[in-house]
């Protein structure tokens, strides 16, 4: 099975979902993000604070390529599908699955306590400004091999949803 990479804006339940799906495939499960705090053993919060965002994207782009191409679920930051390197090199990979959330849901998700501190793209932004950053990178997350709605859905849901329709192909 060729890796899964998982896409979608902050919130969108890429985490949950990858590790219930990785677990029901039973193949590792990469969380980008993690693998990044513990390479650095810095928060993602501080790095972008200490080195900038710029810096932080080069070592997830460096991290995205190092990761396997098979048998594994991948899950990327929401901002990794803003670089059109990232996006042609999972579609040429891989399999990447969009979770597509609404903007309602995804606030909804971030306004819970301590995830929005947990997102250092969103430090100090209004609800306008997060939702600009929805809308311009939803058409990255639209170049994919598969889009699963998440309203209403579990993260169990999801991933049953993304098992299913790549154990039938």
């Amino acid at each position: 099975m060729k890796t899964i990479y998982l896409t979608g804006f902050m919130g969108s339940g890429k985490s949950a979902a990858g590790w219930i799906a990785a677990n029901l495939l039973n193949v590792p499960c990469f969380d980008l993000d993690a693998v990044i705090e513990k390479n650095a053993g810095k928060t993602i919060k501080e790095l972008f604070e200490q080195e900038g965002e710029a810096s932080f994207r080069l070592r997830e782009s460096v991290l995205l390529q190092k990761m396997p191409k098979e048998n594994c679920v991948v899950i990327t930051g929401g901002g990794l599908p803003a670089d059109q390197n990232n996006r042609e090199y999972m579609m040429g990979v891989g399999h990447v699955v969009y979770l597509k959330t609404s903007f309602k849901e995804i606030m909804k998700r971030l306004t819970a306590p301590g995830e929005i501190d947990k997102r250092p793209v969103l430090k100090e932004k209004t609800a306008e400004e997060i939702e600009l950053l929805y809308n311009k990178r939803k058409s990255f997350y639209e170049e994919c091999s598969m889009v699963i709605a998440t309203d209403g859905k579990t993260p169990q849901q999801v991933a049953e949803e993304m098992v299913k329709a790549f154990c039938l192909n």
